[in-house]
């Protein structure tokens, strides 16, 4: 016996094991593992690539549009001056992008004849500080505009004017041959005539607005216009009171078909010949104690003169009438008042007096007086 830990029987310990072992594992590890697969990198980058192209279309779209807004405002331009009006634009731009239009003039200027009070044509020059009006790319028929004063207004005969604003915001709905929706709204807006040593008007707002109306005639306008704060020397004068005024008219019109804005004079004459009016449904002017509200019809003659009446009730007359000596208590001079104007005076139901203005002939009838009209083209 060689060694007393040997066992009968027993082959001497090779290591073979240990071997067959680590190959097993090996052979394993090769059968449980499969080839690596290649993933494709097109839809990481597939979304960019959509982006990409729809940033360069809209682009495209974007810069011909601009090229048409451009083409579209020479063509009027050439339209104008052909017609005798000459606008210019200086220093004109066309930014915006990506989604808005947007023209800036530096100092626009207009250079055309204009209705004298002969009825001659009188050459006017029109200066305004700047301009700006955008509209959405994906909505050009709307378009809202931003005017910088002042307004420089002169005529060949050395007449002119100058109108100032705070701010001044327009917005106009609707294609070139029809007008759509119409805003407009100033702040702090006053008129200097050439000269004058002190303001022809100012008002603390206005607001005008137009629009077709909701029953979908054709041609029919509903109109409103508000102006608050105004203060006129000649009012002021008169009324013998600097209490500023306010207005409201509220009224619509009919069969104004193809009214576009480029040619008053051409549109009421259409508007005339179709037999168009106005209908006065709410107008209302306070100046301190003094209120007049009215409502009537108005169109327009074959003289070109206004034509119709406005029933009116006039509250606080008495102040005015005191003004000028007429004294009296205030029973006393509002009878006075109506049997020198044909008035009526109201009871407590509806106070003041009950007057109406006639237009007619060309001439406006109050009462037994009468005073001689313009014609309104």
């Amino acid at each position: 016996m060689e060694g007393s830990c040997a066992i009968r029987g027993a082959r001497p310990w090779s290591g073979r094991i240990n071997r067959v072992y680590v190959t097993a594992m090996s052979d394993s590890d090769q059968a449980g593992s499969a080839p690596a697969r290649r993933f494709s990198r097109t839809g990481l980058y597939l979304p960019f690539a959509i982006l990409l192209g729809i940033i360069v279309a809209w682009s495209g779209f974007w810069f011909y549009a601009r090229h048409r807004a451009e083409q579209a405002l020479d063509a009027w331009l050439a339209l104008e001056k052909l017609a005798g009006r000459t606008w210019s634009c200086p220093e004109r731009t066309i930014d915006g992008y990506p989604f808005r239009m947007q023209i800036t003039c530096a100092a626009p200027s207009f250079v055309g004849p204009l209705k004298g009070e002969n009825g001659r044509p009188v050459q006017v020059t029109g200066r305004l500080g700047g301009f700006v009006a955008e509209a959405l790319v994906y909505q050009p028929n709307r378009l809202i505009a931003t005017l910088t004063g002042p307004l420089q207004i002169e005529s060949a005969d050395g007449r002119g004017a100058t109108v100032t604003w705070r701010s001044l915001r327009a917005s106009v709905e609707g294609k070139p041959d029809h007008l759509g929706p119409f805003s407009l709204v100033a702040d702090d807006a006053a008129v200097q005539l050439t000269g004058a040593a002190e303001p022809a008007g100012r008002a603390k707002s206005l607001e005008i607005h137009i629009r077709p109306h909701p029953g979908g005639e054709t041609g029919a306008y509903d109109f409103a216009s508000t102006i608050e704060g105004a203060q006129v020397p000649l009012l002021d004068a008169l009324a013998g009171s600097s209490d500023p005024a306010r207005l409201v008219l509220q009224a619509s019109a009919s069969k104004l078909a193809g009214l576009d804005g480029r040619n008053p004079p051409a549109a009421l004459e259409a508007w005339r010949l179709a037999g168009g009016s106005l209908q006065v449904a709410r107008l209302r002017f306070e100046k301190g104690a003094i209120s007049i509200d009215g409502i009537g019809n108005i169109s327009v003659d074959a003289g070109h003169f206004p034509n119709g009446q406005i029933e009116t009730r006039v509250s606080g007359a008495e102040q005015l009438l005191a003004r000028f000596g007429l004294g009296g208590g205030a029973g006393q001079l509002g009878g006075l008042l109506g049997s020198i104007l044909g008035g009526e005076k109201q009871g407590r139901a509806a106070p003041g007096l009950k007057l109406t203005l006639r237009l007619n002939g060309g001439r406006a009838h109050f009462g037994p007086f009468a005073w001689p009209l313009k014609p309104l083209y």
